[in-house]
């Protein structure tokens, strides 16, 4: 972030987005100035002094505030100088500098954006092609309700019309899957073009744009998957932080693994294949992939791959 190439916003979930769609963020900015939100509720006095403070004083983080929470403990039980810094944050008058840790750390956008021109605030229309062009880019397919995906209600009309002007000039195609399930739309240009498959076995994250809609996920490749960090133990099935594994176009099972930060080791706590998959077909494959897997996670040895690949 601090190179500049990218921000931090809200898009289908809080997200990393490229810098060069940043005037689209200050659409939903700008709307939620005039939104009452209860997770972030105004209150012009605390933001004014929160704003002078960092004006004054430079980027800093909610701990920098001593307000305090009141009432029961939760994620969501913010003090009130945190919601008021999250609210600004929502508005557009403050954007995320870096983060330290988790701890974010708010400064003014005018300090962070390489290019002021980015500030130009895009039509109604403009911000609901770009949501449908760049959902595109990212699935290759979606259906009107992904694209729409937790838009209010007012966006989500904006996108249908769009959409039919883009059917309407052959912009866009509308495909559906051996007559099963929504409307799907596409670009022509995709499905004209040519596309490689990916080599080897990958481990994806439960938020991979090819997962991340799970009932499109399994129409599609017949791959049943859900994160079971949520789900009480008893009644979890593949482990507590399951990943998909891809090979080329197939998911082939799933990998639960955990880092421990002390001794910098991934312990591969277990591995399950899907109906018909040969394990031992994949080992080489899945052993180099969580070897990078493991670098990545900043480990530096790897337990459990040869008892749980089986």
């Amino acid at each position: 972030m601090q190179e500049r190439s990218v921000f931090e916003y809200w898009s289908h979930a809080a997200s990393i987005l490229p810098m060069e769609d940043y005037s689209y963020s200050l659409f939903p900015r700008h709307a939620f100035r005039e939104n009452s939100s209860s997770w972030f509720p105004k209150d012009p006095e605390l933001e004014k002094n929160v704003l002078r403070r960092i004006e004054m004083e430079g980027p800093l983080r909610s701990r920098d505030f001593d307000s305090k929470k009141s009432g029961t403990s939760g994620w969501w039980n913010w003090k009130p100088a945190k919601k008021a810094l999250e609210r600004l944050f929502m508005e557009g008058r403050l954007d995320v500098s870096h983060r330290i840790g988790f701890d974010k750390v708010y400064d003014l956008p005018e300090r962070i954006l390489p290019d002021p021109v980015l500030q130009k605030v895009p039509t109604q229309e403009e911000y609901c092609r770009h949501l449908i062009f760049r959902t595109l880019q990212s699935h290759g397919l979606a259906s009107l309700e992904e694209i729409s995906y937790l838009r209010n209600r007012e966006t989500s009309t904006c996108i249908r019309k769009e959409a039919a002007h883009l059917i309407e000039d052959g912009e866009l195609i509308e495909v559906q899957l051996e007559g099963q399930g929504p409307l799907l739309l596409t670009r022509s240009e995709t499905l004209k073009g040519a596309h490689s498959l990916p080599k080897g076995v990958k481990i994806l994250s439960p938020f991979d744009n090819s997962v991340i809609h799970r009932a499109k996920l399994n129409r599609l490749f017949d791959f049943e998957y859900q994160i079971e960090c949520y789900t009480p133990k008893a009644k979890r099935k593949f482990g507590y932080f399951t990943l998909p594994l891809l090979y080329r176009d197939r998911f082939i099972g799933r990998l639960d693994a955990k880092r421990d930060r002390k001794s910098r080791i991934l312990h591969v706590l277990s591995c399950h294949f899907e109906e018909g998959i040969d394990p031992l077909r994949h080992q080489e494959e899945l052993h180099s992939e969580l070897q990078c897997f493991s670098q990545f996670q900043c480990c530096d040895k790897l337990s459990g791959f040869s008892q749980n690949l089986l």
